[in-house]
């Protein structure tokens, strides 16, 4: 496919799920043995063909991190900020001159159950702390807008992005 569109793609996800609430779903020393390689073949590859790779991996994935930047994915796809090791601050100090975050806008609590201006705070503080550098950020939900979301909570989201993040 790479071939047949090149220069066509810009993006390519490349992804796998290793996350919980509460971290990891299988020790480092098994994502190295049974998921790296084969992860490391297809980011390789959209590399080739000078694609950037889009990695999704939410749950509290902290300790898997240092491997994925070393793996060279280009934007990482969630900041599940509510799981342990996954504080926004510490993960921009960390790995914020290696990665273009995507997401982080809590979408468990503070999208769902909060009122709009909660929202609009989330949308903030997430751009304050992620792009206050102006670079590497895309900002989303953590994951899917969930259907008990009320609409005024999305258009709060969408709404103090356009107003407080344009660079």
């Amino acid at each position: 496919m790479f071939e047949a569109c090149e220069g066509l793609i810009d993006l390519a996800q490349v992804s796998d799920d290793s996350g919980t609430q509460s971290g990891p779903m299988i020790k480092l020393e098994r994502f190295r043995q049974f998921y790296r390689p084969h992860l490391q073949r297809f980011i390789d590859l959209a590399h080739r063909f000078e694609i950037k790779v889009f990695h999704h991996d939410d749950g509290g994935i902290r300790p898997l991190m240092p491997d994925l930047v070393e793996m060279d994915i280009d934007i990482l796809n969630p900041l599940q900020w509510t799981c342990p090791g996954m504080g926004l601050e510490d993960l921009k100090r960390d790995f914020g001159r290696h990665l273009c975050f995507h997401a982080g806008v809590d979408n468990q609590r503070i999208l769902p159950f909060g009122t709009p201006e909660k929202v609009r705070a989330e949308v903030r503080r997430c751009i304050d702390v992620l792009s206050g550098d102006g670079m590497g950020y895309i900002l989303a939900p953590c994951h899917s807008i969930q259907p008990n979301t009320p609409l005024e909570n999305i258009i709060a989201m969408y709404d103090e992005t356009f107003k407080y993040g344009q660079f």
